[in-house]
């Protein structure tokens, strides 16, 4: 029964068939696998193409940022080379924006500082070299040179919600330009706009600055006077005082220890009237004022006959001390 399934099973031809198949498949693979292969090429290709694109597109922007830092990070700025960063990294998102604003910022420092970017200040305040003071036509200069860098961030944050921090700045700057211009209408106008920007986007600390800052206009009309070192006064050298010597009364030093005198009487004091004057015209010093010491009153007072015996017989020498026979003999005498 199972022979005769088989038999139905036998196909004619079928042997043929699958060696037809197999060189079917080989033509495909001849026919498209150098293809194939060239797309996977491409696609590996592309994907590692990406990535370097990517790590450069990365470093760029760190360097932008390394450039931008050590510009802004020194004492005085160039504001030329702010304005180069800002040309070279226009497409690093950011960057051209601080860079610009930062310029302009310089430019407005300097003419409240009186001197040019980059000029060396002494110790006293003042400019080592007196090509750095700032004209008349420098400051309108600068003046101008910073309301151009405003405008241009300004514009730049133009419907981009994402840099309205930028765009007050911006604000600020050209206020401050018209500030230092004394013109109060400009100034006004320029922080109503930012006033307006700082509450729609719920910048509360900002609006509380431009608030002050509105009020303050009234005196930007009066003249502020910045007086240069060798237009003041000298100031005279102060000599510090000479200390005082404390005020002494002889009458209250005491000059040494005073003996208490028989009867229990008082010793005197200076209160008593002054001693009289001797042969010679000195006067004499009382016993109060006569000077000793324990050492000279012990050898003047020797002791009494019975506290020397006494003294001798506890005395720490021995019992074959010269101290002991004597009090003994003056004992016997």
């Amino acid at each position: 029964m199972v022979e005769d399934t088989r038999l139905q099973q036998i196909k004619e031809g079928a042997g043929l068939e699958e060696s037809r198949l197999n060189v079917e498949f080989i033509e495909f693979l001849r026919k498209w696998s150098t293809p194939v292969l060239l797309v996977l090429a491409l696609i590996s290709l592309g994907y590692f193409a990406w990535n370097k694109q990517k790590e450069a597109r990365a470093a760029r922007v760190d360097d932008a940022f390394a450039q931008l830092n050590q510009s802004t990070e020194t004492a005085s700025p160039s504001p030329d080379a702010l304005k180069r960063i800002a040309e070279d990294f226009k497409n690093v998102r950011g960057v051209q924006i601080m860079a610009t604003l930062a310029a302009a910022d310089e430019y407005l420092r300097s003419v409240q500082r009186g001197v040019k970017p980059g000029a060396t200040i002494n110790q006293q305040g003042e400019a080592e070299n007196a090509d750095d003071i700032l004209t008349d036509e420098d400051r309108t200069r600068f003046l101008g040179e910073a309301e151009s860098l405003y405008k241009e961030v300004y514009g730049l944050t133009d419907g981009r919600p994402g840099l309205a921090i930028h765009r007050l700045s911006a604000l600020y700057g050209l206020a401050a330009v018209s500030e230092s211009r004394k013109d109060a209408t400009a100034a006004k106008n320029m922080l109503d706009q930012a006033a307006t920007l700082a509450n729609n986007n719920g910048f509360l600390e900002q609006a509380a600055i431009i608030q002050a800052r509105l009020s303050a206009l009234n005196s930007i009309d009066k003249p502020v006077t910045i007086y240069a070192k060798a237009d003041l006064p000298e100031i005279p050298a102060l000599k510090p005082p000479e200390p005082e010597a404390p005020a002494v009364n002889p009458e209250d030093q005491t000059v040494g220890p005073v003996p208490a005198q028989e009867g229990g009487a008082p010793p005197a004091t200076s209160d008593e009237s002054a001693p009289a004057s001797g042969s010679d015209g000195n006067p004499r010093r009382r016993p109060a004022e006569t000077r000793s010491s324990p050492v000279a009153t012990a050898r003047a007072a020797p002791p009494a006959r019975g506290a020397l015996a006494a003294g001798d017989e506890r005395g720490p020498a021995g019992a074959g001390s010269p101290g002991r026979r004597n009090g003994a003999r003056l004992g016997r005498r």
